[in-house]
């Protein structure tokens, strides 16, 4: 393959200085092929489309401006519990200094104040981080303290201080605790065990992988923005269902033919960039699911000090809704394979083979 003033091989046309990276064809059909390998449907399609709403950058491009923001409020409403006052309008700002998550260089990704004076945070990952949601609790936790401290003249608020919009795409371990409410499972029963103390976090936590609803079948606001979270960036045309005049304009912010010059490339470079990542994570996808798993066991261990217990709830729970066979299983609990096919058989389950 040959790249140079002619362009790749099989272009239609030589490559141009100022040309974007789908300007030249070529390149646009060997990223396409890429991402067709590791994620499915071919993300570059929607370059002449919508922007994909999982990566920061487009993210960032849809809702980060003035006409953007107010569909922005309009989610993470949505997303929250009946019980928590809504957000009325979302200041852009930075992260509180003094965070230790700030000291150690984890950042989220979108910081705002709303109209209520509580801190609203966002924060984006892939599929393969390990422990996430005890990390991003961690994280959440050390900067409400640090608003609190920053704020504590004029926030005398007896709700959530801090409310924090977790978007990943599938989680590895980790069990949620405190305020934590998973939005795409939709359990109602969780708004009832919040605990209203004042200075605790809330957690709305979204994961897309349970995203699997039809456009056609979506019946409230909540899905509506799940589902355009989830598979924006895979349609080429504007669903029945958000043909209306509420949602068209936010698919006008998404599309990209309407971007400008700078904002395509922009686009482009982080699509480029995660195409790049998802192809390396495809080469050792088991590899990194058991290494998450291992995290997960080993940090529960330490934060209940029943080892035993976790080991149980480990197997079963692996065993379950996992292809692991028993051997993969037991190296990471920490037990001989006699001893997870003995709590698998006591809990009641029938041993399968998994090879």
């Amino acid at each position: 393959m040959n790249i140079g003033q002619n362009g790749l091989e099989g272009s239609r046309r030589p490559w141009r200085e100022g040309d974007t990276i789908t300007d030249d064809p070529g390149l646009k059909q060997l990223l396409q092929t890429l991402w067709t390998m590791v994620q499915g449907p071919a993300l570059i399609d929607s370059y002449d489309v919508f922007l994909d709403l999982r990566i920061v950058t487009s993210f960032d491009l849809v809702f980060g401006g003035k006409a953007g923001r107010v569909f922005l409020v309009d989610m993470i409403n949505a997303f929250l519990p009946s019980n928590v006052d809504s957000i009325n309008s979302l200041t852009k700002i930075q992260q509180p200094k003094g965070s230790s998550s700030g000291k150690q260089g984890h950042k989220f990704d979108f910081c705002f104040e709303d109209d209520l004076g509580r801190l609203i945070v966002i924060d984006m990952q892939k599929t393969f981080l390990n422990n996430y949601q005890k990390q991003i609790e961690k994280e959440l936790n050390n900067v409400t303290n640090a608003w609190l401290q920053q704020t504590s003249a004029k926030n005398q608020r007896n709700d959530f201080p801090v409310i924090g919009l977790s978007i990943v795409d599938f989680l590895v371990g980790g069990q949620p605790t405190g305020n934590c409410i998973k939005v795409a499972d939709d359990n109602d029963d969780q708004l009832q065990v919040l605990d209203m103390t004042k200075g605790e976090p809330l957690l709305l936590l979204t994961e897309l992988k349970k995203i699997e609803t039809e456009a056609e079948d979506l019946y409230d606001t909540k899905e509506m923005f799940l589902f355009l979270l989830a598979n924006l960036g895979r349609i080429g045309e504007v669903p029945n269902i958000f043909n209306t005049e509420y949602y068209l304009p936010l698919f006008d912010l998404a599309r990209f033919a309407d971007r400008n010059k700078e904002e395509k490339a922009r686009y482009e470079q982080a699509v480029y960039d995660q195409v790049v990542l998802e192809d390396r994570a495809q080469k050792f996808p088991i590899e990194l699911f058991k290494y998450g798993l291992k995290d997960s066991f080993t940090r529960d261990v330490e934060e209940t000090g029943n080892k035993r217990k976790i080991q149980e709830f480990t197997c079963g729970r692996l065993y379950v809704y996992s292809h692991l066979t028993i051997e993969e299983i037991a190296d990471i609990v920490e037990l001989s394979e006699d001893e997870v096919k003995a709590i698998i058989k006591a809990e009641g389950m029938k041993l399968i083979s998994k090879n």
